[in-house]
């Protein structure tokens, strides 16, 4: 296989602000976005015969990459970049509590006292903007001490795990880049974790990751053997595999109850997936035929048999992609709302190298 440089695969074109969030993005609001997409069926097949039913994904928004010359104010910088093809050529980051900043080479957390104005840095921001000129986002990730080969880190979230050999593990990511670790890659933990390691098998669909590599192999998707790895935790409260159909596994494990298909929607056991998450259901004496979801004692959202609507932690009203249903006294959801609901990433089929 060729290799070439990740500037020539990357940065082309992650820097394009607004094109990078649009592509693929059906809808959003307040951070989320939702995406359609069309599920494989598991298996080895090479030409997969697609299944009657496509799962609209609830997802947390990637921030997108910008970079430039900075001119830093307290508690923002505004980047400028030379470049004519950016779509960000001039953004002013929001730099706050929140804010991630690190040192490019090293992985090192740095504060916003380490941003000096006429640094190149690279960020990223949003996906939230304003319409103004230059636009303004908060910053997600900020990366200073950039090398001169300008060799940084990607952001990137996993969509898929597989275990190999050895303790191996390949990871493909939004991008299309499948990376391959082992216990020769150094892993950082990233903020957000309570625990005093990080190991390969903390990563898993809906962890974010920072990662060094400087070549990428040419295929589809392309390949990468990162040298570090910096590990945030995920966003998710858990990821699930509904590509094929009836058998739905969530977090890595097989659910207990079966889906099925009606009217190209897939309709999933609300008490086996709920439970899976760590969540409580109940059947509400007070509301004939009303399903009550709760975590830690608190409501989630409940909904009653046969209607088209939910009511989210209590007191929100949405509609339903479909009607609920009840089989052999057991409640169904679309899969759509469900993963909706309970904030899990959706997981889809290996992809054939």
């Amino acid at each position: 296989m060729k290799l070439k440089s990740i500037l020539c695969t990357t940065l082309s074109a992650a820097l394009l602000c607004a094109g990078a969030f649009a592509a693929g993005v059906s809808g959003s609001q307040g951070g989320e976005s939702v995406t359609s997409l069309p599920l494989a069926p598991a298996g080895e097949a090479e030409q997969p015969v697609p299944p009657g039913y496509d799962i609209a994904q609830w997802s947390v928004s990637m921030p997108v990459m910008v970079y430039g010359t900075a001119t830093v104010e307290e508690g923002r910088v505004l980047l400028e970049n030379d470049n004519e093809s950016s779509a960000c050529q001039r953004i002013i980051l929001n730099v706050n509590e929140d804010t991630v900043i690190l040192d490019a080479v090293t992985g090192a957390v740095k504060t916003a006292d380490d941003l000096k104005t006429g640094d190149t840095l690279y960020a990223y921001a949003g996906p939230a903007m304003t319409r103004s000129l230059p636009p303004i986002a908060n910053a997600a990730v900020v990366l200073c001490n950039i090398p001169a080969d300008f060799g940084v880190p990607i952001y990137a979230e996993v969509q898929q795990v597989l275990p190999g050999e050895d303790g191996k593990v390949s990871v493909l990511m939004t991008g299309d880049i499948i990376l391959h670790m082992s216990e020769e890659t150094e892993l950082l933990q990233g903020p957000g974790f309570t625990c005093g390691n990080t190991f390969l098998s903390d990563i898993r669909p809906g962890t974010r990751l920072l990662s060094w590599y400087s070549m990428v192999m040419e295929s589809y998707p392309s390949q990468a053997v990162p040298s570090k790895v910096l590990v945030f935790p995920s966003a998710y409260t858990g990821y699930t595999d509904m590509s094929d159909g009836g058998n739905i596994t969530v977090n890595g494990e097989q659910l207990g109850a079966a889906a099925y298909e009606a009217d190209g929607v897939l309709m999933v056991p609300v008490r086996a997936l709920a439970e899976a998450l760590g969540c409580e259901v109940a059947w509400d004496p007070a509301r004939p035929d009303t399903v009550s979801v709760t975590r830690d004692g608190q409501p989630l959202y409940s909904f009653q048999v046969g209607g088209d609507a939910a009511t989210l932690e209590g007191d929100m009203v949405v509609g339903l992609r479909a009607a609920s249903a009840a089989k052999g006294g057991v409640a169904y959801l679309a899969a759509d709302d469900l993963i909706s609901f309970h904030r899990i990433k959706l997981t889809g089929r290996w992809p054939v190298l």
